[in-house]
């Protein structure tokens, strides 16, 4: 589907991303500084709102009301990918939350005393800019009930 340029510039100010169309979450801009790489950096426009486009299938990471848009070549680390972590803070990949589980291990709440110890930095080193506690609590009760059908 084509779209014209302002058709796309209003979609952004609506914080739906102008390649999936999904609705984007508002991202702190130090998030957004911090995850680009140089080349990224230097088209970035720090007086825009930014967002974090929430479909796992789309290429695109971030996007602005300015007709920008961040691709995972843009950015530093591995997001939307089959082995990215879901916490960018101490490295818990999908994987490594399975195994912590089923070796009696309960990373979410090692994680939550991490965050109320601060020794966390969401900010910078997540994505989303946000601290990953939600979708981690969601993977492992997504995989104990999976895993309680066997």
């Amino acid at each position: 589907m084509n779209i014209t340029r302002g058709e796309a510039a209003q979609l952004m100010v609506e914080n739906i991303c102008p390649f999936c169309f999904h609705k984007g979450n508002t991202v702190p801009i130090i998030t957004v500084k911090s995850i680009l790489k140089p080349k990224g950096l230097e088209r970035f426009y720090p007086y825009a709102q930014h967002y974090f486009c929430t479909n796992p299938a789309c290429v695109v990471i971030y996007f602005d009301q300015h007709e920008n848009v961040y691709e995972k070549h843009d950015i530093k680390v591995s997001v939307k990918d089959r082995g990215a972590p879901i916490c960018y803070c101490f490295d818990w990949t999908k994987e490594k939350l399975e195994l912590g589980v089923k070796g009696g291990i309960d990373p979410f709440n090692y994680i939550r005393i991490m965050v109320l110890a601060s020794r966390n930095a969401c900010e910078l080193l997540n994505p989303e800019g946000h601290t990953c506690l939600e979708k981690v609590s969601e993977f492992i009760k997504e995989f104990e009930n999976e895993d309680s059908k066997w």
